[in-house]
């Protein structure tokens, strides 16, 4: 595997060389932004390689560039890279702004904030991250990324290009001793046909409400519960 060149053979890198050489911020971010993990084996024995580049964000809203903020120092510090970030104050990732930038070829952004219902539209001006992980040995932590989000957030035509920053899901939160209850249990199973467990399906989740819904389960005392 490819390695990178340590200081004394290279010459200090350039914003450009820093974007072609880093798969984790040389891409447009679905979502919004990452940056490279201190366990990351790519920067392994290098200190500030990358001074004196300074990486231009397109942010959307002022919560999301906190969070850029927050690491600001710290990747000055290890990496001697400097952020410009600029945002777009709409209050959301701006489409035409994007697009022109993309379209005109300027490379006024280095990494954009964008959202990923136009991933369609901005796939052409993006370098797939794949190849780039597997050269550089970049691992990108998205195990904890449900599928689903890894799929309609990062890639498009079965073309990995972009890293999620944020993200909507439902979470689940139950009763555990009303889950675990022996009678709960058998008047469930009874009722329904399968175990009392917490719900893997939409059906198993009405039925799951629908059971636990006009008595008292808790056993407070004759008060009608609710699922």
């Amino acid at each position: 595997m490819d390695s990178i060149p340590t200081a004394n053979r290279l010459p200090r890198y350039t914003r450009r060389d820093f974007l072609r050489k880093s798969a984790t911020l040389g891409a447009v971010l679905a979502g919004g932004i990452t940056f490279p993990s201190s366990r990351s084996r790519l920067y392994a024995g290098e200190k500030r390689l990358f001074e004196g580049v300074t990486l231009n964000l397109l942010l959307n809203a002022e919560p999301y560039a906190y969070a850029v903020r927050k690491h600001q120092q710290a990747l000055y510090e290890k990496y001697g890279i400097r952020l410009n970030i600029e945002l777009t104050g709409l209050g959301g990732p701006d489409y035409t702004k994007q697009m022109v930038e993309f379209t005109s070829g300027s490379g006024l952004y280095d990494i954009v904030f964008m959202s990923p219902v136009w991933m369609a539209d901005f796939s052409p001006y993006m370098e797939p991250l794949e190849p780039l992980a597997k050269k550089w040995n970049l691992d990108f932590k998205l195990d904890d990324i449900a599928e689903s989000f890894r799929k309609v957030y990062n890639s498009w035509d079965g073309v990995w290009y972009t890293v999620p920053f944020d993200g909507d899901v439902h979470i689940l939160f139950y009763n555990k001793v009303a889950f675990e209850t022996p009678e709960h249990k058998t008047r469930f199973r009874d009722k329904y046909g399968y175990e009392l467990t917490p719900p893997q399906t939409w059906d198993q989740w009405r039925d799951m409400a629908e059971f636990f819904t006009g008595w008292d389960w808790m056993g407070g005392g004759g008060q009608k519960r609710y699922g």
